[in-house]
Formats: C-alpha cells, structure tokens, sequence
C-alpha cells in the first residue's frame, strides 16, 4: 500500500504513540494490508505490539511504505495532524526523548540548546578540539542563520564553552544553560 503523502489517519491505522514516553509501537494490522495470507501472519506475528523504529546515528528513525521519518515529526503529525513546518526540538536536550510535552518547533539557532554531544572529543556545546594547536587546543564556535561565527581559541574546555554561552545569550537573551 502506497501513500503519495503520510496523513496523520494512516499514522494512526499503522502506529500507536504514547505521548507520555515518546515511544511508538507497531499495531496489528488487517488482512487487506497484503499481498496475501502468508505475509499478514508473519508481519502480525514478527511486529505487531512491538516498538518501532531504530536508532540513526542521533534520532529514532521509523520506516512507514519504504520511506525513513524521524520519529519526533511523526509524534508532531500524529498529534497535531500534520507535519512541524519549521525543525524540532527536544526541550530537554535528550534526542531520545520524543514525548510530546519535550518537543518544540525551534530555528537552527533555537535548537543549540542544552543538547549534550560529543564532538571532536569534547561533550560541551559550542566546543571541538584543534589538535593543530598545542597551546591552545580548545576551539569556540556558533551557528547563526546557518553561518558557523568563529569565537576562538582557549586553553580549556570550559573556557571556550563559556565563550560559547556568553555568545549564546547574546543572541538568544533567553537562552538558559541548565
């Protein structure tokens, strides 16, 4: 059964989402959803009542008719009724967490908010690691209107994170590091 376009109904039909924990488990499916007997039994029997999705480098990935959704656009949809027009995130900062209360719809800029990440061997924000520089190995970026701002070079971790933060305030007053 193909789809041109994903409908909060056919969501529905396929895919039970608990708002509370975020996680989406694959309902049981009628038999005029195959081809013929034999695949209707062995999909109930392998999927049905299970969770969905799989783990995609940062986000739960969910496959519905050959085609890869991000599992926090299809809780926006299956809620909502339709897809976010601008990008998620995750309040929180945990990309696992899909629950509907931890899901906002935010700019590029928005979403740099408390994530914990590890980049270039560092888990702070705004922070990588310049093994060019002996002396100063700690490098300070942000992103502003998809342009990458560099902050500069720092001795520590925390002193570049913290030129990140103080940057971050700037241009978001109510950014709020927790």
């Amino acid at each position: 059964m193909k789809r041109e376009e994903l409908t909060q109904e056919h969501l529905k039909e396929l895919l039970l989402y608990n708002q509370e924990t975020g996680i989406f488990t694959w309902k049981y499916r009628s038999i005029d959803m195959f081809k013929n007997a034999r695949y209707y039994k062995m999909w109930n029997d392998r999927y049905a009542n299970t969770i969905a999705g799989n783990k995609a480098k940062s986000y739960n990935v969910i496959a519905l008719h050959n085609k890869q959704y991000l599992s926090r656009r299809l809780a926006w949809l299956y809620v909502y009724g339709e897809f976010p027009k601008e990008k998620l995130d995750n309040i929180d900062g945990d990309l696992w967490n899909d629950s509907i209360k931890n899901l906002r719809t935010a700019t590029l800029s928005d979403t740099q908010n408390k994530q914990k990440q590890k980049i270039n061997n560092t888990y702070m924000m705004g922070v990588s690691r310049d093994k060019r520089v002996e002396k100063m190995p700690f490098k300070a970026e942000i992103m502003v209107k998809n342009k990458r701002i560099y902050l500069g070079l720092f001795k520590t971790e925390q002193e570049a994170h913290n030129a990140y933060v103080e940057a971050k305030r700037q241009i978001s007053p109510e950014f709020c590091m927790l």
